[in-house]
């Protein structure tokens, strides 16, 4: 049995928990993230409990994802839920078309619903329903990327304006909780899906680990990663302390100016870190500031380098005394296209990729050629969306778009300029970045041959 269960009760931990970490402050109004499910049910019915004591305005808000059949039976539940607990509550529905495909376009859609929600509620705190089992699967999944202190906090108590006043309580604990207050609450079906590798985690490898290594394992994670943000964030002010010392004053806006000398004798993980700092100033947040990119303004420091381009429109140069960090020249997010390829021709992309289609034999001066056997099926290409999927050849598992360019650096401003060679619904190729397993090389017809803007390859680009 849960620790939580044996002493206080639930409402006074999270009380506890909320105070301590100052998450929710009196006479705040705090909007609820409300999905349906126990989770985020039991957040609700907590933040009420608790509003005399702690002296803040409770309000709901739910996002329709519209991804499964059941998903307006979800929403009605919330309706009726908040009008029996008299919450205003605020709701969006996705507008994102697609099954699979589109989880992640409606996931983004949701992040940027809850912000505009409070904002219109006039909330100041969004609290989410994440447990501590969440928080321990998300310790794992991280380090088995190997992630660093940041992803082994797995999730944080509080992020911005985002709040996890139930980070402390285990889901047993929650569901616990519930049925003593007689609610009950919605299941969603997705939770138990193999395909995603949370619920792999959940589902198989933790209760494997529990079973065969340590019945503890869930509270080692959890040590592990309230180690991991206290370390994190000493080691954060202490690359803070450098940054300041390295920046030198009255640089223009837009731009950073740092001794390069002091941040190449730094100690190497404080300097990634005043890196990343530096970073995160110019381009305003943290969520997308890479190792790569820290290494790149690394390698810069240690000799002088002409000016370049290393992702989120910031470019980097130096020379024997100053290391630079500048904001590039703003460039407009590509819109969507999609573009049929004939038999034989050439069609130019909308971002200046120029795609040539011939018999095999055709020779040519792109450096990007693929030769397969395309049959008679029509060609056409396209530009990333969000939840794109394929399975690259070797891999043997489909995967998000969105990872595979992670994986190849392919710097996230250049992700939706990328052509992407499909046939239906199949994505075939991404030039430069991966073949789909579905491209057959035998009884080859035809080749696609491509060409980046200026001819050259970027940086990140492969031949097949």
């Amino acid at each position: 049995m849960p620790a939580e269960m044996d002493g206080p009760g639930f409402l006074e931990l999270v009380l506890e928990d909320i105070r301590v970490r100052e998450l929710i402050a009196p006479g705040d109004r705090v909007l609820a993230a409300v999905s349906g499910g126990a989770d985020s049910v039991c957040l609700l019915r907590t933040l009420l409990d608790l509003a005399p004591a702690g002296g803040w305005e409770v309000f709901a808000a739910h996002f329709d994802h519209a991804m499964r059949p059941e998903s307006e039976e979800d929403a009605r539940f919330v309706r009726d839920l908040c009008e029996a607990l008299g919450v205003r509550l605020l709701t969006g529905r996705s507008r994102s078309l697609g099954p699979e495909s589109a989880e992640a376009a409606a996931r983004d859609e949701r992040l940027a619903f809850l912000p505009q929600a409070a904002k219109d509620a006039g909330c100041r705190v969004i609290a989410t329903g994440h447990t501590a089992d969440d928080r321990a699967e998300t310790v794992l999944m991280n380090l088995l990327r190997g992630a660093g202190l940041r992803g082994l906090q797995g999730i944080a108590w509080s992020s911005g304006e985002f709040v996890r006043p139930l980070l402390g309580r285990s889901r047993e604990a929650v569901r616990l909780h519930l049925k003593q207050l007689g609610q009950d609450w919605r299941e969603d079906a997705s939770n138990r899906d193999a395909r995603f590798l949370r619920n792999r985690i959940r589902h198989s490898v933790l209760p494997l680990l529990q079973r065969q290594v340590s019945p503890s394992v869930r509270e080692s994670l959890l040590r592990l990663a309230e180690m991991a943000a206290e370390e994190d964030a000493f080691l954060d002010a202490q690359a803070q302390e450098l940054l300041n010392r390295l920046i030198q004053p009255g640089t223009d806006a837009g731009e950073l100016l740092l001794d390069a000398a002091g941040l190449r004798d730094a100690h190497p993980a404080l300097a990634r870190r005043a890196a990343r700092l530096a970073l995160e100033r110019l381009t305003g947040g943290p969520r997308d500031v890479t190792f790569r990119m820290c290494q790149r303004v690394l390698s810069a420091a240690r000799q002088p380098s002409p000016a370049e381009d290393i992702g989120l429109g910031v470019r980097v140069s130096s020379d024997a005394r100053w290391l630079r960090l500048s904001r590039s020249r703003p460039v407009a997010e590509p819109e969507p296209f999609e573009l049929e390829l004939p038999k034989a021709g050439e069609v130019t992309t909308p971002g200046g990729w120029r795609i040539h289609v011939s018999e095999p034999d055709h020779a040519g001066d792109e450096p990007l050629r693929l030769t397969f056997q395309a049959g008679n099926r029509m060609l056409h290409v396209r530009n990333w969306r969000p939840g794109d999927r394929m399975r690259p050849k070797g891999l043997g598992a489909a995967k998000k778009l969105q990872d595979i360019f992670t994986d190849r650096h392919v710097p996230r401003e250049d992700r939706k300029r990328v052509p992407l060679i499909c046939a239906g619904e199949e994505i075939l190729w991404i030039p430069g970045v991966a073949v789909s397993e579905q491209v057959a090389y035998g009884g080859a017809d035809t080749l696609v041959a491509v060409c980046p803007p200026g001819g050259a390859l970027p940086s990140w680009a492969r031949r097949p």
